[in-house]
């Protein structure tokens, strides 16, 4: 269910990613919400299509939570790009929402999705 029984905590499973690149990134995502991270998913190594199958609770204050894919590397962590959830208030109230939420790169031509639940 997307949520829980106090209308307030959002249930939901970062599933997978799809067209990450070429298999070079290390991609794992966030979940961002008024410029605070909410949620991580662990890093998948080198890989264009990750599984992630992360389940997230939040409670969010707001209807604009932003989902962000980064890379993983020794160095520092870089967000390869970001997307947008749905207005939550669009969302039926437990019902669950199979989608993919497109990825976009500032810059280049990017066309990633993550699969969310």
């Amino acid at each position: 269910d997307i949520f829980d029984n106090n209308d307030k905590k959002v249930i939901g499973l970062i599933i997978e990613g799809r067209n990450i690149g070429s298999g070079k990134y290390n991609p794992y995502c966030r979940l961002i919400e008024n410029n605070k991270q909410i949620f991580k998913t662990r890093s998948i190594k080198k890989t264009s299509a990750p599984q992630w199958n992360e389940m997230f609770f939040v409670v969010p204050y707001d209807n604009v939570i932003k989902i962000e894919l980064c890379n993983s590397s020794k160095l520092n962590d870089t967000v390869i790009g970001e997307g947008i959830f749905p207005d939550l208030n669009t969302i039926p109230k437990e019902k669950i929402q199979n989608m993919w939420i497109s990825i976009k790169k500032k810059k280049k031509k990017f066309e990633a999705e993550i699969h969310v639940l």
